[in-house]
């Protein structure tokens, strides 16, 4: 199952990627996450690893991801394994006239029982990211 989204967010593209692409932010904006702790060692980039507390759609517990992509200040990929919904979030980032264009994409792999609850998944999934999207745009232009 995949969803995307795009917003333009008023401020530089070094400013913008800088934020998103710290997991570390992701308790500020993102609604089903309420907290996040780096469980590896070293710089952020790719291999790098967090422990997330989360909470959507019924589930609640903790959710590891891994970023699996790291390129400043274009492209940031984090894939969370494990759990009844494994993801990949890609986040693309491209310089426009008054600000910077932010395109996210997710992708989903329902496993087990909640296979069968695709669509609804899909369609929270889909709202989720418009809702999150909109805080992110408002706590950055702020």
């Amino acid at each position: 199952m995949e969803t995307e989204q795009r917003i333009t967010i008023g401020k530089p593209i070094d400013e913008v990627f800088a934020y998103v692409a710290d997991p570390l932010h992701n308790p500020e904006w993102i609604s089903s996450v309420n907290a996040v702790k780096q469980t590896s060692a070293g710089p952020l980039g790719v291999g790098t690893t967090f422990a997330q507390e989360v909470d959507a759609m019924g589930y609640k517990g903790q959710a590891s991801v891994e970023v699996t992509a790291y390129d400043p200040p274009h492209a940031f990929a984090l894939s969370a394994v494990g759990g009844p919904l494994p993801y990949t979030m890609t986040y693309t980032f491209v310089e426009a006239p008054v600000g910077t264009d932010l395109k996210l994409a997710g992708a989903y792999e329902a496993t087990g029982s909640m296979r069968m609850a695709n669509q609804i998944i899909l369609n929270f999934a889909r709202k989720a990211l418009l809702d999150d999207m909109a805080a992110l745009k408002k706590l950055m232009e702020r």
